[in-house]
């Protein structure tokens, strides 16, 4: 996985930023990519869920689709015990005449957002003090699927870790900072 700048443009209220998240299979063949919006504004990074769901709105591209909801944030005064507010996503979904389609309408909810803990997370790219954040996550669709995600967090770097669980315990999937380049 790799993430580049595309633009950073600097508003009246901070800075947005347009990035690039590529993704590579085992053999390092690029699989997928999507663009990713960001701002930071009074000091809090917002994350657009809009974006957030890169491919997923691409399927949809032959219908109407609204989407609606709370960006995800992570604040400048993070600390030990603090709980970060909750985001959420709305996906509508109705053909080009106007009829909706609920079995194709989705709602992701990114809720009990907690701060847990200051650790140091060593990669091939360096070391950070780190804020340890949790996170459930439920998305509803034609099924409910659950998960927990863990992202250590550095103001210097961003996402320097994530690592993500089943509702039964189950690693899903983890990232890993391995590199900076400029």
């Amino acid at each position: 996985n790799t993430l580049s700048f595309k633009n950073i443009a600097k508003t009246a209220k901070g800075v947005k930023v347009t990035a690039v998240s590529q993704h590579f299979d085992k053999k390092g063949k690029a699989t997928s990519s999507s663009e990713i919006l960001l701002r930071c504004e009074d000091g809090t990074l917002y994350f657009d869920m809009n974006t957030m769901l890169g491919e997923m709105v691409e399927a949809y591209k032959d219908f109407n689709v609204t989407i609606e909801g709370i960006n995800k944030e992570i604040p400048s005064n993070l600390e030990v015990g603090k709980i970060l507010n909750d985001a959420e996503i709305k996906v509508s979904v109705k053909t080009k005449d106007g009829t909706p389609m609920p079995m194709m309408d989705m709602l992701v909810k990114i809720f009990n957002r907690k701060v847990e803990a200051i650790e140091s997370v060593t990669s091939p790219a360096g070391t950070w003090e780190c804020y340890k954040i949790s996170e459930e996550t439920e998305m509803k669709s034609i099924i409910k699927v659950k998960s927990k995600s863990t992202t250590w967090f550095s103001y210097d770097v961003g996402m320097v870790k994530t690592e993500t669980y089943d509702d039964k315990g189950k690693l899903t999937g983890r990232t890993l900072l391995t590199a900076i380049t400029k």
